[in-house]
This record gives C-alpha cells, structure tokens and sequence, in this order.
C-alpha cells in the first residue's frame, strides 16, 4: 500500500519516493447526492471510488433537533477504542471517529477534546477541529481550521481532526501531506 488509501490523493510511485497527485472535485463527488434517513434529523450519503479504493461515508445532521446529543467516547486503555466496539455498546445514531492519537499508546489522544465546557484533551494546533455551542435553539457548528485556544474558548465543546479538506466548497490543499493526510 502507499499510503495514500482511502484519502484525496492518488500516489503514484516513482522509483523509492510517493507523490500525490491532486484530484479534481468532479472525480471526488457524485454529481448529486442521494441522503438516506437514519432517524428524524440524521442523513447519510456514501460514494466510492473504486479504482483508487476510496470509500467515503457523508453525514448531515439537523443541529436544531432536539434529540441530538453529542457527546465523546474517551478510550481508557493503551489498545484505544474502535469505533464500531464503542457504537455497540453506545447505540447511538451516529459515532465518528475525529481526533488523532499517539500510535505508541492509542488511548492518548493528539487534538483538542472539550465536551460540555470541561478539556478532555488539549489542542494541537496543527490539526483542525469541530467546533460546538449548544443554544436554545440547537447547535451551533463551525469548522476551525486551528486548534487555537482563543478558538476553541468560545466553543461548549471541540472535537479535534486532522485536516479541513473543504472550505466554502472548495478543496482546500493547505495542509502538509503526511502518512496521515
């Protein structure tokens, strides 16, 4: 494998070195989505790029409805917690996996994790987050493109990612491309 799987990028490998080729937004999004409901307010799409074995799973979330509860699943042991075994034992309507974690000891995680208010993780400020503010209303989201302190404080919760791929529907290539990208 290069590497590469399963993101935006095709590798291609020229002689001991990989390097990513950027594909078109055209070749990387069905031209219309189809939503399925999972429950009132919980949508997912799916799409597949089979020639470069690329699977991705969209969800939309109506953030003013009422049932949606967000909350973290924290893994408490040095072998981490999969997210299916976490789903499982949960039952929710939806469980992503969103902050990255020291692969020497996977229960430590590497990003932001604020829920309710209270800092489960500290942020890296190299990585992005999703941030939350519950209202009356519902949710508010926004996409930082920085675990910032001054970022994060006016949000209830964080949940930290890797890196912001769309901004405003544009692909956005300001990141450093790692084995993790």
């Amino acid at each position: 494998s290069s590497g590469f799987k399963g993101n935006t990028q095709n590798a291609v490998k020229e002689q001991d070195s990989v390097v990513p080729q950027y594909l078109s937004v055209e070749e990387l999004c069905p031209p219309e989505f189809e939503w399925t409901m999972l429950e009132p307010g919980f949508f997912q799409t799916t799409f597949k790029i089979k020639s470069l074995g690329i699977k991705y799973i969209c969800v939309k979330i109506d953030l003013k409805n009422p049932a949606l509860k967000i909350r973290p699943g924290i893994a408490t042991s040095k072998k981490g917690a999969r997210v299916n075994k976490f789903a499982h034992k949960q039952k929710p309507v939806l469980s992503v996996n969103t902050t990255p974690f020291d692969v020497k000891n996977y229960a430590n995680i590497v990003g932001i994790v604020k829920s309710e208010g209270q800092i489960l993780s500290k942020a890296a400020e190299s990585y992005c987050a999703l941030g939350l503010k519950n209202t009356p209303e519902g949710y508010q989201a926004e996409i930082l493109n920085k675990q910032t302190q001054d970022a994060i404080e006016q949000f209830d919760s964080a949940y930290g990612g890797f890196f912001q791929i769309l901004h405003n529907g544009q692909i956005n290539y300001d990141f450093t491309v790692t084995r993790r990208s």
